[in-house]
């Protein structure tokens, strides 16, 4: 195995990870898939939820959804939700291991798998997904990153990479976040910025525009109709 791979596989021994189901929320899994491009670069897949779906429609994500009892296990639920919106084998997934677990201001509980992906990028993504894509990890030590402070029960802070493809924020920004601090040395202080529309997001950047030629860009996977 690579030995950025080995170093991560060992480091995720070493976070503090509670087991602890919380039943006043939803319980979820996602996995965070990994790779190497053609670079060497260590890089990142994420999806963008299609804007049809009732509940965090148009958001980027992880691969991931609810948990199953038919499912024997959480990093089953993220491994069936990986094959059912990529459309990609779960052979293709090697877990490292578990990684987070963070509790939701919606109610949901997400427990999350780092898994390195090692298949040809021939996606069949599924109704839920409008386009999937890669990013570097690099990116996100130059990206746009905001944050504001969430005075509502419960008070805290919501974070922002502003990406060329879509805004990435939420549970997935806060995930990707602690990643870049535990395992590559990210240091950097967002700026904080004031709410600037009324429901979620929260927070628009303004002055930037979004990518708007996507079909282009050759780390884009679109879903087929």
């Amino acid at each position: 195995m690579d030995s950025d791979f080995l170093n991560i596989q060992k480091g995720l021994r070493d976070v503090m990870s509670s087991d602890l189901i919380d039943e006043d929320y939803k319980l979820s899994s996602v996995v965070i898939p990994i790779f190497k491009d053609t670079n060497g670069d260590l890089s990142l897949i994420l999806t963008k939820r299609s804007e049809t779906l009732k509940n965090h429609a148009g958001q980027i994500s992880f691969p991931g959804g609810m948990y199953s009892e038919s499912d024997r296990s959480l990093e089953e639920t993220g491994l069936r939700e990986w094959e059912e919106e990529t459309g990609e084998p779960k052979e293709f997934i090697k877990i490292l291991g578990k990684y987070s677990e963070i509790k939701t201001r919606t109610g949901y509980q997400i427990v999350s798998y780092v898994g390195v992906y090692s298949g040809n990028f021939q996606f069949d993504l599924s109704e839920e997904v409008e386009y999937l894509f890669t990013v570097k990890f690099s990116e996100f030590f130059n990206l746009p990153f905001y944050t504001i402070e969430y005075k509502p029960h419960p008070p805290g802070f919501i974070y922002y990479f502003q990406h060329d493809v879509g805004l990435i924020w939420g549970a997935t920004c806060e995930i990707i976040l602690q990643f870049l601090k535990d395992f590559l040395g990210f240091q950097r202080t967002p700026q904080q910025v004031k709410p600037n529309i009324s429901t979620p997001p929260f927070f628009i950047p303004t002055g930037k525009k979004f990518y708007s030629d996507l079909k282009n860009r050759d780390n884009i996977y679109f879903r087929d109709f």
